[in-house]
């Protein structure tokens, strides 16, 4: 079985304009205590990670309450080509399944992850409508949001409407389109709204 590792390195990861990269502290050292450990600080949104519904909405559902089989099980790549904006067109071609996870790749996974792009590729209100209609379980995209950098919350509005989870900040670059099995269990963080993921895809 061969493992695709599509998270970004939290030490590399960007964060969203106003929030803080992952800042990693030594808290013991080999030289003077014998061991290594270290306090970690992050944002719950940095990096790879998952949305739960409650990140928008005040009554939504929180990552404990979430269900693991979201976040395993069968899923499908559309390489989205150069489009600026993926719209319901695109997607409505797709042979997408009832309980897919849906991942989006697209321009986001081979531009430089080193500056925060405000201009990234994500997926308009017709895109969100149809992957609603034809059932999916999880939206994955490989840009930092669900919906524009400056566009109003309307994808994370409709997905979450709906208790379907987001997975953001993908590299999907080596990835190529098709179908794979989806793992990408969040922290284990009962109350939170969001958090970082390993995601990875194995083949079919």
């Amino acid at each position: 079985m061969r493992v695709l590792d599509i998270s970004r390195p939290l030490e590399e990861a960007v964060p969203w304009p106003g929030e803080g990269g992952l800042e990693r502290r030594l808290t013991k050292t080999h030289l003077r205590d014998g061991w290594e450990t270290a306090e970690l600080r992050l944002g719950s949104h940095l990096g790879t990670h998952v949305d739960a519904p409650a990140h928008l909405l005040p009554d939504g559902k929180r990552l404990g309450e979430l269900p693991l089989d979201l976040f395993i099980g069968p899923a499908l790549v559309i390489d989205c080509g150069n489009e600026q904006i993926v719209n319901g067109k695109l997607l409505g071609a797709a042979e997408i399944n009832p309980g897919d996870r849906v991942l989006l790749k697209t321009l986001n996974s081979v531009r430089s992850t080193d500056v925060f792009f405000e201009d990234f590729v994500y997926p308009d209100e017709s895109a969100a409508r149809v992957l609603i209609g034809r059932g999916i379980s999880l939206l994955g995209v490989d840009g930092p949001s669900v919906d524009g950098f400056s566009t109003e919350p309307v994808a994370h509005q409709l997905l979450f409407s709906k208790g379907i989870p987001i997975l953001e900040g993908l590299d999907l670059g080596g990835v190529e389109a098709g179908r794979y099995t989806l793992v990408c269990l969040p922290l284990r963080i009962e109350e939170a709204e969001g958090a970082p993921c390993r995601a990875v895809l194995l083949e079919i």
